[in-house]
């Protein structure tokens, strides 16, 4: 993955295999985003809506209901630019794969990116002991499942970590 800053845009150039990692991450995250809070896989929905900020804040079960349908809302609000990246990865038939992204919209794919991060982690059951793992003879101990969820979660920390660094004028 190559990424630069171009003006008002950061720019993606990927791989034919990134391109197709975060093809299927963004079908992933449009499906998802368009399940209700109530229909999400209740690992998923312990994660994206967490109520227990809510509970120490003594809120009433309708005022929690009234702040996880507007988490939902913001979730869904990404769907429309997110299918725009869709759009962009899967226009051309062969590399180099880009997508450009509106610095705008930067924290906008920051969050969603790292909302499938969360989804991987509940739905594979990893914690901080295995996202603590450095080296792949330590990963190689987890069951096929962890490892592939491991190695997309990182490679999803790598994109945050580089569109970070680009919108701070760092890299």
């Amino acid at each position: 993955m190559i990424a630069k800053r171009e003006n008002d845009t950061v720019v993606f150039i990927f791989s034919g295999l990134e391109r197709k990692v975060l093809e299927r991450i963004i079908l992933s995250l449009l499906e998802s985003y368009k399940l209700s809070p109530e229909q999400i896989d209740r690992k998923v929905a312990a994660v994206w809506y967490s109520t227990r900020g809510s509970e120490k804040a003594g809120m009433s079960a309708d005022e929690t209901a009234d702040w996880v349908k507007q988490l939902h809302g913001v979730r869904t609000g990404r769907i429309e630019f997110l299918q725009k990246c869709l759009t962009q990865l899967t226009r051309r038939n062969q590399g180099p794969f880009s997508l450009t992204v509106p610095v705008q919209n930067a924290e906008g794919l920051m969050t969603a990116l790292n909302d499938h991060r969360l989804l991987l982690a509940a739905h594979h059951d990893i914690g901080e002991t295995e996202m603590a793992l450095r080296s792949f003879a330590a990963m190689s101990k987890l069951p096929p499942d962890q490892q592939a969820a491991l190695c997309e979660i990182e490679f999803l920390a790598y994109i945050i970590d580089e569109l970070l660094q680009l919108l701070q004028g760092s890299a």
